[in-house]
């Protein structure tokens, strides 16, 4: 399966085939960007849900994908490593629970992140050109977003009306609104912090005689902690307020807290 999805579209794949140039790749960036912007009539985009389910029937187990949250590699040990696994990608979790609830007894779960260190990664990767390329269809579905916007003005758009969740993408939506199903029958889901991604997968391979080959940390998936440790408090309170929710439903799993803000 491929790493990254989105690097299957056309222009991704040339956008990709050019980043030894750097110059000459933000300047494309830059061109498509100002071309959708005066040609596009931006509006509230259709709410960005689908973040995709991996089943597996034999197993009775059943993950909840989470943008920016090791989901790539996830899947892909699912479908290299779990035989019979089927990934539902164009459906969410809400979704699947009302289509299918003969598997509300499954083993369901999914891992969460940090929201500040999600985020941080959400923007290196979507929004700056600073990891690979910033992800232009995505940036010109919302107004206000551009490529290379900084990471202050990027959380400063997100806790404005344009950047809230109702309409949000899915990489930057709060997982505590991605990870729910609304279904009772589907609420028991258990959630582990992505740090703990590598001992979970080892003890269930051992658990289930499963032979896992797959390195679990590819190098993508390492936040830039210089960066974060950057980040200003003010910066730091935007988010904390932003995902407020998710700090509600998930706080003792993840790192920071409004203790470091001093309250």
């Amino acid at each position: 399966m491929e790493p990254n999805w989105k690097y299957k579209r056309p222009i991704n794949v040339i956008l990709s085939r050019i980043k030894a140039f750097p110059f000459l790749l933000r300047a494309i960036v830059w061109m498509i960007w100002l071309l959708r912007f005066v040609f596009r009539r931006f509006r509230n985009p259709s709410p960005d849900n689908a973040t995709g389910v991996m089943v597996n029937d034999e197993l009775k187990l059943l993950y909840i994908a989470n943008p920016k949250v090791a989901s790539s590699t996830i899947k892909s040990l699912f479908l290299n490593s779990i035989p019979n696994s089927e990934f539902l990608l164009t459906t969410s979790y809400t979704q699947f629970a009302k289509q299918y609830s003969d598997k509300y007894g499954y083993c369901k779960f999914s891992f969460v992140r940090d929201p500040v260190e999600r985020l941080y990664s959400c923007w290196q990767d979507k929004i700056s050109n600073n990891k690979r390329f910033a992800d232009i269809f995505i940036i010109t579905r919302f107004k206000g977003l551009y490529p290379d916007m900084p990471f202050e003005s990027f959380v400063k758009w997100l806790c404005s009306d344009n950047g809230k969740d109702e309409c949000a993408d899915r990489h930057w939506k709060s997982q505590s609104k991605l990870l729910s199903s609304g279904n009772p029958t589907f609420d028991d889901a258990k959630f582990y912090n992505l740090n703990k991604l590598s001992e979970i997968v080892t003890d269930y391979a051992q658990t289930n005689n499963l032979s896992i080959t797959q390195n679990l940390w590819r190098n993508r998936l390492g936040g830039d902690s210089k960066g974060i440790e950057a980040i200003s408090k003010d910066t730091l309170q935007l988010i904390f307020l932003r995902y407020e929710k998710d700090y509600e439903a998930f706080g003792p799993l993840f790192k920071t807290s409004r203790s470091v803000l001093g309250g």
